[in-house]
C-alpha cells in the first residue's frame, strides 16, 4: 500500500478544458476515499492522472513521498478499473487477467493465480469466455480481477458498481473490504450510497477542485455548502427558503407562515435575510412528529420503495423535497404535511449556498458495511 498526494494538478481529458484546477488531495495509507461528483467534475481525471494515462498540465502526484508525475502508468503499481470496456477483444477473460503479471515479468503459477482471484469475485465460469461476448457488469468484475492480481499499492475505480447486479455487487464490495489496509483506494462515483457503503473518507469534487473533504459523520454535521449536502445522500438534504426575523429580543426563521426560534445568536445581525434552511431526512417526517415544525405541501411524484414510498412535496412555504413516507402511495395532487426537527436546522447563504452555521453534533452510528 501506498499513500498517496496530490499537489496543486491541474489537467485537462482528451485536449478539453481543464477539468482539475490547482487540486490538493491526500489519501493515507490503507485508506479508502470516495472522490464523490456528478458528470464533469473532474472524478475520472483525476483517477487517470494517478494512473499515469493523463498527464497533468501542472502539479506533482507523490506515491510515498516519491515524485511519479513521469513516471510510465506500467511503472506506478497502480490498478485501475474503468467504468468503459477496456479488455481487448481478441483476448479471453483469462488472458485479460494475467496481463499484467505478463508485462511485469512475474514468477509463479500465472493460471493459479488468475483462479484464486476468480474465484474471489465469484467469475470462475467467465475465464475460457472472449472478451466480447461478457456483459458490461462482467466487463467490470474481469477488470477488477486484472487490477488485484499484481497486488497493487494503490486500487483506483471509475463507478465499480453502476453496471452490477445487486448480488455482484455485494461480492465486490466485499472483496474490497477483505483487503483491508493491504491497499489504498481511491474510488469515484456520483453515487452517494456507494459512497458511504466502502468509505473511509468521502471527497467532494466541484468545478475541478475539493469542495469538502472528511468522514461521512462530518460532512453530515457540518456540510459546507448546499452542494454538498445535496451531493450526500439519498435522499438529499430537505432545504427550503426561509428568512430571518429579529423583533423585540427575539429571533427567529420564518419559513412560510411558520417561526422557529434561532438557536444561534449571531444570527440576529442578519435581520431580514432570506436564506436557504435544510435538515436531514432523519429529521423530517410525514405525518409529522410531536413537537415537529409543521409545513404543508402537495404531492408532485412518489416512487415506492417497499414498506415506504420516496414522496416528492412541492412546499406552500416554497422549495421541493423529497422524504420516505411510510405505508402506501400518497395520490398525485393530494395535500399532506411534513413535520421537521426545528432544532436540526442547518443555515445557508441564498446566493452562493455557503453554510452560515449547523445544529450541534449528535452520535452516528457507522454507515460502513
Amino acid at each position: 500500500m501506498a499513500a498517496l498526494t496530490l499537489c496543486g494538478v491541474t489537467a485537462a481529458r482528451d485536449g478539453g478544458a481543464s477539468q482539475l484546477i490547482g487540486l490538493d488531495l491526500h489519501v493515507d495509507d490503507g485508506d479508502t476515499v470516495c472522490l464523490l461528483g456528478g458528470s464533469g467534475t473532474g472524478t475520472s481525471t483525476l483517477l487517470r492522472v494517478v494512473a499515469g494515462l493523463t498527464t497533468p498540465a501542472s502539479g506533482r502526484v507523490l506515491l510515498d513521498g516519491v515524485d511519479v508525475t513521469s513516471r510510465p502508468a506500467r511503472d506506478r503499481r497502480v490498478g485501475l478499473v474503468m467504468r468503459t470496456n477496456t479488455l481487448p477483444s481478441a483476448q479471453t477473460a483469462r488472458r485479460s487477467i494475467q496481463l499484467p503479471l505478463v508485462m511485469r515479468r512475474r514468477r509463479g503459477n500465472h493460471r493459479q493465480a488468475v483462479d484464486v482471484e476468480a474465484d474471489r469475485l465469484g467469475i470462475e465460469a467467465l475465464l475460457d469466455r472472449p472478451n466480447p461476448t461478457l456483459s458490461g457488469g462482467q466487463r467490470v468484475l474481469v477488470q477488477s480481477a486484472r487490477a488485484l492480481i499484481d497486488s497493487p499499492t494503490v486500487l483506483l475505480l471509475d463507478e465499480p458498481f453502476a453496471d452490477l447486479d445487486p448480488h455482484r455487487r455485494g461480492v465486490l464490495r466485499q472483496r474490497l473490504a477483505s483487503r483491508g489496509a493491504d491497499i489504498t483506494v481511491l474510488l469515484a462515483t456520483s453515487d452517494p450510497t456507494e459512497a458511504m457503503a466502502v468509505s473511509d473518507r468521502v471527497v467532494v469534487l466541484a468545478d475541478g477542485a475539493v469542495r469538502q473533504a472528511g468522514t461521512v459523520a462530518e460532512l453530515r454535521d457540518e456540510p459546507a455548502d448546499t452542494l454538498v449536502a445535496e451531493l450526500l445522500g439519498e435522499p438529499s438534504m430537505l432545504l427550503v427558503p426561509a428568512q430571518v426575523r429579529h423583533r423585540a429580543g427575539e429571533t427567529v426563521l420564518r419559513i412560510g407562515d411558520v417561526s422557529v426560534p434561532a438557536w444561534k445568536p449571531e444570527l440576529r445581525t442578519l435581520d431580514g435575510l432570506r436564506l436557504a434552511v435544510g435538515v436531514w431526512p432523519e429529521d423530517a417526517s410525514s405525518p409529522p412528529r410531536p413537537g415537529d415544525v409543521v409545513l404543508r405541501g402537495v404531492v408532485t411524484n412518489v416512487e415506492p420503495l417497499g414498506p415506504s414510498t420516496l414522496t416528492h412535496v412541492d412546499l406552500e412555504a416554497g422549495g421541493r423535497v423529497r422524504l420516505p413516507v411510510p405505508g402506501a402511495a400518497r395520490r398525485l395532487g393530494e395535500a399532506i404535511e411534513v413535520g421537521i426537527d426545528g432544532s436540526r436546522l442547518h443555515v445557508f447563504e441564498p446566493i452562493d449556498g455557503r453554510a452560515i452555521t449547523h445544529p450541534p453534533p449528535r452520535g452516528h452510528t457507522s454507515l460502513r458495511h
